[in-house]
């Protein structure tokens, strides 16, 4: 399941990183959601 989750994550590299979560909180009923998008925020200024 979490290997299915991540590369479902990867694949859809187009949108932006928000939009992408919103989608996966509805497909998996994340509950966490507030606390993955600012992980999700640092992780890409560490990228930039």
């Amino acid at each position: 399941m979490h290997y299915f989750f991540i590369e479902e994550y990867i694949s859809s590299t187009t949108m932006e990183f928000d939009e992408q979560l919103r989608s996966l909180e509805e497909r998996y009923d994340i509950s966490e959601s507030e606390r993955a998008r600012e992980l999700g925020r640092t992780v890409a200024q560490l990228r930039d």
